[in-house]
């Protein structure tokens, strides 16, 4: 059975949220899933005239749109967000903050996967998700698949349908990554997804995660594998390090595969085991079975805002090229639900 019935695509005209959208249609096409396409428009606000030099303060209200404006936005979007006519597609437009409106309406409409891309870097070293985007896997009580951008190179002064149309007709900014015209319409239809691996640390969210991965590889008949990282733990020069009983990981590994492989398997499962550093083994290992798919459990809480991901999912979900699906446990989903209600009532109370 196919997890994902209804998957919610988070657009913005980027190469990344193109890539991502790509995935997806490979996620909706071995069953009629129902796709949704949704670009969120921000408020527009703007300063009463005369504004004057120095001037101290400035108000600024908001301003509607004119309807055509809509209309154009959703014509660029069938046209960017389109590669195989076999996939039913709706295509929505709302007004508001991106990352509430993006978990408002998987709420309602009960989706099962978030798809979007991911952009932007700040500092030399660090990649981020993109506060969008990091909002959205944090809060999310659904899995979120995001993609980071790598396979198209921008061309200098090459414009997107979605920017050229949008920004000259009705004056709406788009993110910097953009695709060309002709790439759009050359591009070759999404491949299936072929590989997926799912680095596990034996945890309840990992449990959770390797239960979308086995319903995926059987879905796809795609090739799984389950990777497990053995820390290297530092040790002073004092204290000689101590060596690691590989045993357990193997039978947990084993015990793993042979729930998966029965027998007339739909996919081959095979197991790794591997000692150093979680994020770049992980990543290696991806390199390796060129997968197309990372499948990761994500737990853990800091604070009463915030739900994380775990270092190890964080850093994976940055810096892999390929896509990445971050599924929370049950039990991380309902402690974030209980403390943002909590600080909610809080905030009424003050």
């Amino acid at each position: 059975m196919l997890p994902f019935r209804t998957i919610l695509v988070a657009a913005d005209f980027s190469q990344s949220s193109r890539e991502a959208f790509r995935v997806a249609c490979c996620l909706a096409l071995r069953e009629e899933a129902r796709l949704l396409v949704l670009y969120v428009v921000e408020p527009l606000h703007v300063a009463p005239e005369p504004v004057y030099f120095g001037q101290q303060s400035i108000s600024f209200s908001p301003v509607g749109r004119p309807s055509e404006f809509y209309a154009v936005l959703k014509k660029s979007l069938k046209h960017f967000y389109a590669l195989n006519d076999s996939i039913k597609i709706e295509f929505l437009t709302r007004d508001g903050e991106p990352a509430k409106e993006i978990l408002r309406l998987s709420e309602e409409v009960r989706c099962d996967l978030i798809v979007m891309g991911t952009h932007g870097r700040t500092g030399l070293d660090r990649v981020l998700t993109g506060s969008i985007a990091e909002k959205v896997v944090r809060m999310a009580g659904c899995p979120v698949l995001t993609q980071r951008f790598h396979r198209f190179t921008a061309t200098a002064g090459a414009q997107s349908p979605g920017r050229s149309s949008l920004v000259d007709e009705i004056g709406i900014g788009i993110g910097g990554d953009l695709i060309s015209n002709a790439e759009v319409e050359n591009e070759p239809a999404p491949t299936p997804i072929r590989c997926i691996l799912h680095p596990t640390d034996f945890s309840a969210g990992a449990r959770v995660a390797f239960a979308v991965a086995r319903s995926l590889a059987s879905q796809q008949h795609a090739r799984l594998v389950l990777l497990h990282v053995i820390p290297n733990e530092s040790a002073s020069i004092e204290v000689p390090p101590q060596l690691v009983d590989r045993q357990p990981f193997q039978v947990a590994l084993e015990t793993m595969r042979s729930s998966v492989v029965g027998p007339d398997p739909k996919s081959t499962v095979e197991t790794a085991l591997r000692d150093g550093a979680p994020v770049s083994e992980i990543l290696r290992m991806a390199s390796e079975v060129q997968c197309d798919l990372i499948v990761m459990g994500t737990h853990g809480r800091s604070g009463l805002e915030r739900l994380f991901m775990g270092s190890v999912a964080e850093q994976v979900l940055r810096l892999s090229t390929s896509p990445v699906l971050t599924v929370k446990s049950a039990h991380a989903v309902a402690d974030y639900q209980n403390d943002h209600m909590k600080s909610a009532h809080t905030g009424m109370d003050s």
